[in-house]
């Protein structure tokens, strides 16, 4: 679980940090790293998820 905290919390950052960046400067290219990173992250999350959920299934079998 600690490896699903640390993915939400790098990934909140990077796209706080995305968003000031394209307040700032108003640079759209950073909207879309912003769009990549929320993607990214949802997916690898997911895939995380469910590995813990698989490895609990396993271990109740």
């Amino acid at each position: 679980m600690l490896i699903a905290r640390l993915l939400l919390f790098f990934a909140i950052a990077f796209i706080a940090l995305s968003l000031i960046a394209y307040l700032i400067t108003g640079n759209r290219r950073y909207l879309a790293f912003l769009k990549k990173t929320l993607i990214f992250a949802v997916i690898i999350f997911v895939a995380v998820l469910l590995f813990f959920v698989f490895e609990r299934l396993i271990l109740v079998l």
